[in-house]
């Protein structure tokens, strides 16, 4: 699992972009991307719905600790001008 810092949408509304990897029995990958909040799956190749809804309880039950983290990612890139 890798995320992004803080992201604003078009309505200013912070949200942090998650994505899920793995290997899949072909020798490619597997990957879903989901928005946080509220845990709604924006791309997916490969990971079955029962496994999206596993991914997303995962999200919303961790959703304050990812956020402080995407928080530090956030500020650490504003040091190079980045927002």
């Amino acid at each position: 699992m890798t995320h992004t810092g803080i992201l604003k949408d078009r309505n200013g509304k912070d949200y942090v972009c998650v994505r899920f990897e793995r290997k899949n029995a072909k020798g490619g990958t597997d990957y879903t991307e989901m928005r946080l909040p509220p845990a709604k799956v924006m791309m997916n190749q490969g990971f079955k719905p029962d496994e999206l809804k596993q991914m997303a309880a995962y999200l919303k039950e961790n959703e304050g600790a990812i956020k402080e983290k995407a928080r530090s990612i956030s500020s650490f890139l504003h040091i190079f001008g980045n927002h």
